[in-house]
Order: structure tokens, then sequence, then C-alpha cells
């Protein structure tokens, strides 16, 4: 009975210190006999043994380890009374929980980390009302900073309107939002979709309007979508005459055509083109893909500048070689050719009809055949001028 009841107690006094601090499985101080841990107490005999009861075959209980985490060393938030306060509250807030420092000693940390302007107001603060309410000494921060803050930014939306691009007048916008939302959350989407459409331009806020968007970001892309069918109308449309002619070997465009419909010529190799009557002139200017719409079909081409007379453009040999073969109806007056793989044909009535409703067609030329006679009159009134 003895000697069991010093091995109870030994296995007792080991259990309650394995507890207490685990050793580790590779330590030097395991035994076959007492796996992980060695118990070095002595039980005098004669002395008071607690017995528990103890089965060496029912699994123990799990132990629970939680590693401590290491906070590296922060700065609390300074405040001169220059920053906005609704910041440097969210930030002492944030830091208030990461230290895991008691609300009692909020106003207390904070005030510590107070100076300027906001260390002088402080003082006179805290002489007539104490620093041990958190949410009292907050509220009386932003009333003293903060207030005349608020109504500034609320003024300069409510004043704000569209003078320059749309994308300066969204981030100007956004902007003033943040900064009224932080004093004001009760705000909501009716509000700032109000003001953000009363202060666009007239052209863009009426069709923004019509759209009846619920929230800021819907009004945003809608306006966006608005100015760039703005910018697309802005480019200038003009009808072109263009000559077939297979004598010329390179495409060309008049400069005065260009100048017209506002397109920019880039500068290129100098090249020399020789006329039919024996002029040489110098072409250093072209436009890449210059593109053009006729019956139906957008097509495009790189075309140098030269000063062209009659026509505003001529479509040379290595055009014509590029879409050969080509069925030519000299009576009718048309050609049918293949362009980037599609079939290039006359349009029929019922297809342009259709692109005149879907808003395809702009603008529609009808040429109609000169009679001999006035063809010989128009030719004699030329002459008579040159």
């Amino acid at each position: 009975m003895e000697n069991t009841g010093k091995a109870v107690a030994q296995l007792t006094m080991a259990w309650m210190e394995a507890r207490r601090d685990p050793p580790s499985p590779t330590s030097s101080d395991v035994t076959v006999d007492q796996p992980f841990y060695q118990n070095t107490t002595k039980v005098e005999k004669g002395s008071h043994v607690p017995r528990f009861g103890f089965n060496s075959d029912r699994p123990r209980k799990e132990e629970k380890f939680h590693a401590k985490v290491i906070l590296h060393k922060m700065s609390f938030p300074q405040f001169t009374g220059k920053q906005n306060p609704c910041i440097w509250k969210d930030k002492c807030k944030d830091y208030f929980k990461i230290f895991d420092i008691p609300k009692s000693m909020w106003a207390s940390y904070a005030s510590l980390n107070m100076d300027d302007n906001a260390a002088k107001w402080l003082q006179m603060y805290k002489k007539k009302y104490g620093l041990e309410d958190w949410d009292t000494f907050i509220q009386a921060v932003e009333a003293k900073f903060g207030d005349n803050d608020y109504r500034t930014v609320l003024t300069q939306l409510l004043e704000l309107q569209q003078q320059d691009s749309l994308e300066t007048y969204i981030l100007s916008f956004e902007d003033l939002q943040y900064q009224v939302t932080m004093y004001n959350s009760e705000l909501g989407d009716l509000f700032f979709v109000t003001q953000f459409i009363k202060g666009l331009k007239l052209e863009i806020g009426s069709v923004v309007q019509s759209q009846v968007p619920e929230t800021l970001e819907r009004a945003i892309l809608l306006a966006r979508i608005q100015q760039q069918v703005l910018d697309r109308s802005k480019t200038k449309w003009a009808l072109m005459l263009i000559l077939l002619d297979s004598g010329s070997s390179h495409c060309f465009v008049s400069s005065t055509f260009l100048s017209a419909v506002g397109i920019i010529a880039l500068p290129t190799n100098p090249m020399q083109v020789k006329l039919a009557n024996g002029d040489i002139l110098i072409t250093d200017h072209w436009v890449p893909q210059f593109s053009w719409w006729a019956n139906g079909h957008t097509l495009k081409k790189d075309m140098r500048v030269l000063p062209l007379g009659a026509y505003d453009a001529i479509l040379g040999f290595d055009w014509l070689k590029t879409h050969s073969p080509m069925q030519c109806h000299w009576a009718e007056r048309t050609i049918q050719f293949m362009d980037e793989g599609k079939d290039l044909q006359e349009l029929p009535v019922h297809q342009l009809l259709k692109r005149s409703q879907g808003n395809d067609v702009w603008a529609l030329a009808v040429v109609e055949a000169v009679p001999d006679s006035q063809q010989q009159r128009g030719s004699e009134e030329i002459q008579q001028v040159l």
C-alpha cells in the first residue's frame, strides 16, 4: 500500500507540473519511464497525499496554448487642430483597439498627444469639464475644430459647377462628398445624386437626369457615356468626292479637305509626285488609316497629302490592286469588290432605310448625270475663267 501511495503521489505531482509548464518533446530530460517530463519531487513518508482518480488508459484532455502576439511599436496619432478631427478620432480608436486600452483611459491618452493650438484649447477644456468621459471629450474636439470645416465643405459642394472637363468635376465632387460624409453620414444617395446632376453642364446633366439614376456611381457612369457621345458628335463630317484613277501610283487626299474636317496630317518621308501635265509636286505628310463611309461601308487606307484641285481624294493603283479582282459596270457606274473578307456592293434600298432609321446614316448625296448640253455650257464657262 505504501508503494502504491508513493506511485500515485508521484504521478499526481508530475501531472500538475505538466499543466503548469509543458516541456518540449525534444528535451534531454525525457526518459522511457517518464516520457515528456521528469518529476524530481520527493514525498516524505507519512505526508498527506491528495487522492485523484487517474486512469492511464483514458486519453488526457488536450491542452490549448495561445501564442503571444508581439506588437510593433506605434506612435500615437498627433493632433494640432489643423487636421481633420474625424480622421484623428478614427485613428485614435484604432490605436486603442490594437493595444487593448481601457475606454476609461482613452481621453487621457488622446490628450497627451495634442499640441499647438489644440493643446491650448485642451487646458481650458480640462479646467471646465475634466477628461473622464471619452465620448463627451471627442464631441467637444469635433465641435471646436470641425464644425467650421463642415460648413465650408458643404457650401463648396452645393456651389460646385462643372467648368472644365468632366473628370475634373467628378474628382472635385467625390473629394467634397467624402469630407461631408465624415461629418454627416446621414446624407444619402438622393442628396449627392441631386447635387451631382445640378453641377453638370446642361448638355450632360439633362441626359443624366432623364435616366433617373438612384446612386452616385450610376450618375457618374451615365455622365461619362454622355460625354463620349458629345465628343463623337464634335467630329466634323463632310461629303468627299473620290476619283478612281488607275494611272495614279498611290492614294492621295486633299490638304484643303483635311483642313475643312479638322484632320491633322503627320510628317513622313518626302516623295516626288509627277502630274499628268508634267509638273512635279512634293508630298511629305500622310494620314494613316484614313477612313471614309461609302454606300453603307467604312473603308480605310493610308493616304498621302497633296493640294488636289477638283477631287477630295484619289484612290490609286495601290488601292485598286489590293481589292482586285473587281466587277465594274461602267454603264451603271458601279463596282463590286472584297474588303477585309466582306463582299462590298451596292446597298439595297431596304438596308438603306433600316440604317437610316437606326441613325447609322447621317447624310445622303444624290449624284446625277449631267446632260451633254449643260456639260458643254459648263465647260465653256470654265474655259472663259481659265
